[in-house]
């Protein structure tokens, strides 16, 4: 951020005190927004994963549209609380410097709640899901390889019975000669040989 930048460079605060409200509620907002967001990716994934055919009946682009404002409208509400209840930054004079700086000073119970909404339980929700991803992933991949298997051993054994079926034809007709009736032969079946 711009305010970020100059207070860095410059090493004190010189936009005043609305500014400096203004710059912490906009950077809580930002932040509560960007991991609520987070949260979000992570359900929709997890839905789209474990449960795909009610993913697609049931996600569009509204109900896209209305998680998305719903975030916003969540970090903004966190965001602007400090404004509203009129606490949450002060600038101060520096007493080594002289100069101004934009504190935060947040009361403790909204620094404990909205850390909490804003941060550790979307943290949490997204260490469950993506946990429960990878074990749903694991276990497909469980899946695939007795799939495959399965297959592999059928066409070993559908390949096996072709050459069987061949080299009893082979040897039938071979011998055929020697019969006195050449016994009648149907090659028209893939399955089995009829005689």
């Amino acid at each position: 951020m711009v305010f970020a930048a100059v207070n860095d460079i410059l090493g004190y605060w010189p936009f005043g005190q609305f500014y400096c409200q203004f710059w912490i509620s906009f950077d809580i907002t930002t932040c509560t927004a960007s991991i609520l967001n987070l949260c979000a990716i992570s359900l929709d994934r997890y839905w789209h994963i474990s449960r795909p055919m009610v993913y697609i009946r049931y996600c569009n682009r509204r109900r896209i549209n209305y998680v998305i404002v719903l975030v916003w409208l969540i970090s903004a509400g966190i965001g602007a609380a400090p404004l509203g209840f009129g606490f949450g930054s002060k600038v101060t004079i520096n007493n080594l410097t002289g100069l101004p700086v934009c504190e935060m000073r947040l009361p403790l119970p909204y620094a404990i709640s909205s850390s909490m909404v804003s941060f550790f339980l979307p943290a949490m929700v997204m260490v469950i899901l993506y946990t429960k991803l990878y074990l749903y992933a694991r276990k497909h991949v469980r899946s695939i390889k007795t799939q495959l298997q399965q297959a592999t051993s059928f066409l070993i054994m559908q390949l096996a019975s072709e050459k069987i079926r061949e080299v009893i034809i082979l040897f039938l007709i071979l011998d055929a000669p020697r019969q006195d009736s050449a016994p009648d032969i149907d090659l028209s079946s893939s399955n089995c040989l009829k005689v």
